[in-house]
């Protein structure tokens, strides 16, 4: 697997010297960036990408994660805002956009992030739990008799977290994600 994703990544940047107004070739290289967490790499490729084409908005959402991992926070915000203008069923720009309003303490922006990635996709294991997890984090914070507001939040299958990992600012998982270069998704992030 890793030798191909190094031959991916040497045709990428071989694309992109040669012709690096095509569409899409930098976002390319950006995500393989991205995937192998090269994220300054990754970034650099993204904002090519943005430069080329204003409206690409999965690189945009991507620019706007790589922000959001090196603690750009309102640079990230904005940049994803912009993505999901783009693109509303953005389940990726809506969990990080949650992730960041949930880290500056902004519960209730947090959880609309989360529901409009719910929305975009049911089965989002990362929107269902996050918000469960929130929800049980509200309760305490408010004292034995809860805050009252978990109440009607959660719809189905709260608690599927299984204990595992924390809402309060750990990195946002993305389980099922796979390549924007082909296979099943539960989201689009094929190039356009």
């Amino acid at each position: 697997k890793g030798r191909r994703e190094a031959e991916q990544s040497r045709e990428f940047e071989l694309a992109a010297k040669n012709a690096p107004a095509q569409p899409d070739v930098h976002f390319g290289l950006g995500y393989l960036y991205w995937k192998a967490k090269r994220y300054d790499d990754a970034a650099r490729e993204f904002a090519a990408e943005l430069s080329n084409n204003p409206k690409q908005a999965q690189a945009m959402v991507y620019f706007g994660d790589v922000q959001m991992k090196a603690a750009q926070a309102a640079d990230a915000i904005a940049t994803l805002k912009k993505a999901v203008e783009l693109e509303k069923g953005s389940v990726l720009a809506h969990l990080d956009l949650g992730v960041l309003y949930q880290q500056d303490t902004k519960d209730d922006l947090a959880v609309a992030e989360f529901r409009k990635a719910i929305e975009a996709d049911a089965g989002s294991y990362d929107a269902h739990y996050r918000v469960a997890r929130l929800v049980k984090g509200l309760g305490r914070r408010a004292g034995a008799g809860g805050s009252g507001w978990g109440r009607g939040v959660w719809r189905d299958g709260e608690g599927r977290g299984g204990g595992r990992g924390d809402a309060g600012g750990g990195p946002v998982r993305r389980m099922g994600e796979t390549s924007p270069f082909g296979g099943s998704c539960s989201r689009s992030v094929a190039p356009t």
